[in-house]
């Protein structure tokens, strides 16, 4: 379905009253504690401190995610420490690497688990977990199987609306998405009249490429980037090619 991005500057919804509360409380979920040690259930830059056997203990966390799938930990403490540092393993993919002051750490460690790593920790020890972001179709519901919307990790991404092809079919086939989407060079549009705004670093637009060869005016971008007035496509018919507008 196509939309357009538009505010409301004129009234105040229930939703914007709970929205400000929700965000007030999201610092709450980015960590978890427990006798044994710290549960990271958030990826996001962040820092937390706590007491563990007499101990003060710092974990400052570091990234860009969900734009990409790096993530550092940095340990700092008044004493060596024996604790479990568990990182959440999201549902939709795995972990590529997770490593301890550069040396791997051997596991498998399943979506929808935690990765746990439980050792004496020292001042100065830092902790690299790296998660994959698939691009993956993702049905509206259960009862719309073909009716998708395409995720990276976490993010659902959206069609811009500059352009429309309808001749354009997605692979059926999750595997195949990534030879589909490329990262696009170019800027992204602000918005309708908007000027062009430099592509970020690590990108977050990407372009479809059909491996045919087949020429193709779109591209994908974060829904949380498309700003006000500027038309985006969320969801996909995988039966039937997107309606053409003109």
């Amino acid at each position: 379905g196509g939309g357009m991005k538009v505010y409301n500057w004129e009234t105040f919804t229930c939703c914007s009253g709970t929205y400000l509360q929700n965000v007030a409380e999201y610092h709450n979920l980015i960590y978890f504690h427990d006798p044994r040690g710290l549960f990271v259930n958030l990826y996001l830059p962040s820092t937390v401190t706590w007491t563990q056997a007499g101990a003060t203990v710092c974990v400052k966390q570091t990234t860009t995610y969900p734009d990409e799938g790096r993530v550092r930990f940095a340990l700092s403490m008044t004493a060596p420490t024996s604790l479990a540092l568990r990182f959440r393993v999201p549902e939709w993919g795995g972990i590529v690497s997770l490593s301890v002051n550069g040396t791997p750490v051997d596991g498998v460690f399943s979506p929808g688990s935690w990765a746990s790593i439980e050792r004496v920790w020292h001042d100065g020890d830092r902790v690299d977990l790296e998660l994959r972001l698939p691009f993956r179709l993702c049905p509206v519901d259960a009862q719309h199987p073909n009716r998708v919307a395409l995720m990276r990790g976490p993010v659902v991404f959206v069609l811009e609306g500059a352009y429309h092809d309808p001749a354009l079919r997605l692979p059926r086939d999750d595997a195949e998405l990534d030879a589909w989407l490329r990262p696009e060079r170019a800027g992204r549009p602000s918005g309708v009249h908007g000027e062009y705004l430099p592509q970020p670093d690590p990108p977050t637009i990407y372009r479809v490429v059909p491996p045919n060869g087949q020429p193709a005016r779109l591209r994908f971008r974060p829904f949380y980037e498309i700003g006000e007035g500027y038309p985006y496509f969320m969801y996909l018919d995988r039966d039937a090619p997107p309606t053409a507008l003109w």
